[in-house]
């Protein structure tokens, strides 16, 4: 009997356990513990600069209407699987009553990692839990880490902003790393983009991620703007972006003047009302997008409208910098089957690499050129479209993904002299460690070549005149901005240039992956 009791009692105790009241300014170092559950949060509690909070496995944070927590200084919060960290919505409080956000300030220490992803220090989310908020966590130039984190339930205010992220909001220039979470059932209401996530003007590595049934009118899953950091091993899973086809694009991922390295995701089963069922690549936006696709599967995507003008059910585009190893197929538009639509408009006055572009070496579903054409759409019918070339295509499906080496410029072209351009280098390695070469080299038209031989940072690199040898842990990802050179009349030759970069086998000698090209050009009114 006593037993009994005791395991009745042990059961009974945490649910009548007194709510430990959060205050508003913590002025030292503290610890929430689970044994200290649940905590109340009823305002905005600041952890000011040079204080940390740790928050301790299992513990219970309930946050009231509006409320949230404002980091300025250190946040570690690292959960276990077993004993996840919990941000919810107070005891009692109805669906309306959603709290605010977790905010990471600029101020606030970001994380550091060894041997390029491994965890050392500074601010951290861990096998936490966020229910329940209008906006859970937002990133304002700020860099903690995010790992197996679950964000469900959550939800933005219905307004005219354009800034979504029911769970995510990053700006700001913040460049966290996002690894192994779940966005599940996230909206972003009325004209709010990105369901679970939207990134503005920064450079998170989103890795091995699940976006599952959220929605938002652009990008469903995910929205990016102005964003050149990768996106990377991520499955987007019946996500929807909802409304007229005129304003619904990327059930899956919206991608806004992103020119990321979009690498083996799996984008499946998403719905948008206009283009890109799957992925949409802004046709309009300026600076324009130009990302790299690779190794992604793409399949059972649907567009609900009918018009094949202006959108497509798989991918849509109008500017791209590589679109090739990919398994496209099984994706619809207004029910009829639509892998890919190229929209680029002539009139922009781009030259030929840049208006017909070669979409060769993905898998449609099937190895008959005839077939494949037809599920590829050139704009509408007139001379105003670019075309794309599928030609050739694989004869089977990509199986697994490779290591890959992307370097772009964050334009086409220079617009004006003086006019900064960035340029920026992501390195994937999906399989398991690995030493590598890389090879960077940029050329101009004139003639003129330059090696790029500066240090990079990687883990036992060396470099020489051959390059970087260096070596990458399994399934890791490595990011940088290489330059930021302006374009001076005075010392540069030529029309434009490229940037290429290519890996290595560093004992047999043997091209790993494909080479990488990143052309830009300069306007005449700019040219010597």
């Amino acid at each position: 009997m006593k037993t009994l009791m005791a395991s009745l009692l042990s059961m009974l105790l945490p649910s009548l356990a007194v709510a430990a009241e959060a205050p508003a300014t913590l002025d030292s170092d503290g610890a929430w513990t689970a044994a200290g559950s649940p905590y109340q949060v009823v305002g905005t509690t600041v952890v000011p600069v040079g204080v940390t909070l740790t928050i301790e496995p299992g513990a219970v944070i309930e946050l009231a209407a509006d409320a949230g927590l404002q980091v300025q200084g250190q946040l570690i919060a690292r959960g276990t699987e077993e004993a996840p960290i919990l941000f919810v919505r107070s005891s009692g409080s109805s669906e309306q009553d959603r709290w605010g956000s977790v905010t990471f300030e600029p101020t606030s220490m970001p994380a550091s990692f060894e041997q390029i992803d491994q965890y050392a220090a500074g601010s951290i989310l861990e096998w936490c839990v966020f229910e329940g908020a209008s906006r859970a966590v937002q990133l304002l130039g700020a860099s903690p880490y995010i790992h197996h984190c679950a964000f469900r339930d959550n939800r933005t205010p219905l307004s005219l902003d354009v800034e979504g992220g029911a769970a995510l909001f990053i700006a700001d220039g913040a460049a966290p790393r996002i690894r192994d979470c779940l966005f599940e059932n996230n909206l972003a209401d009325g004209l709010n983009y990105g369901g679970a996530i939207y990134v503005d003007s920064s450079s998170p590595i989103l890795q091995d991620n699940v976006l599952m049934g959220n929605t938002a009118i652009y990008g469903g899953g995910l929205c990016t703007t102005l964003v050149a950091s990768p996106i990377v091993g991520n499955r987007f899973e019946g996500n929807i972006a909802t409304g007229s086809d005129d304003n619904s694009k990327g059930g899956g991922m919206s991608l806004i003047s992103t020119i990321s390295a979009v690498l083996n995701n799996t984008v499946i089963g998403n719905k948008s009302g206009g283009d890109g069922g799957g992925i949409h690549v802004c046709v309009e936006c300026h600076p324009h997008a130009t990302p790299f696709l690779l190794d992604n599967t793409v399949t059972g995507n649907e567009a609900e409208t009918q018009d094949p003008s202006h959108a497509a059910g798989g991918i849509g585009a109008a500017f791209l910098r590589v679109m090739t190893s990919n398994n496209i197929h099984g994706n619809t538009r207004g029910g009829q089957p639509s892998e890919f639509g190229w929209f680029h408009p002539i009139e922009e006055g781009f030259p030929d690499w840049v208006a017909n572009v070669s979409v060769a070496g993905n898998w449609w579903g099937t190895a008959d050129g005839a077939t494949v054409d037809a599920l590829v759409a050139n704009g509408e019918p007139t001379a105003g479209a670019g075309s794309a070339n599928p030609h050739p295509v694989l004869s089977g499906p990509v199986q697994e993904a490779t290591p890959r080496v992307t370097i772009t410029t964050r334009r086409l072209r220079y617009d004006e002299a003086a006019q900064e351009m960035g340029v920026f280098l992501t390195l994937y390695n999906p399989g398991p460690a690995k030493s590598f070469e890389l090879r960077i080299l940029l050329q101009y038209e004139g003639g003129l070549s330059v090696p790029y031989l500066a240090p990079l940072g990687l883990p036992e690199e060396t470099v020489d005149t051959g390059g970087h040898r260096f070596s990458m842990p399994q399934n890791s990802v490595w990011f940088a901005t290489l330059a930021m050179p302006s374009y001076d009349p005075l010392n540069r030759m030529g029309g434009g240039g490229a940037w290429n970069a290519a890996l290595y086998d560093p004992e047999s000698g043997a091209l790993v992956g494909i080479p990488c090209r990143a052309r830009f050009q300069l306007l005449e009114e700019v040219m010597p």
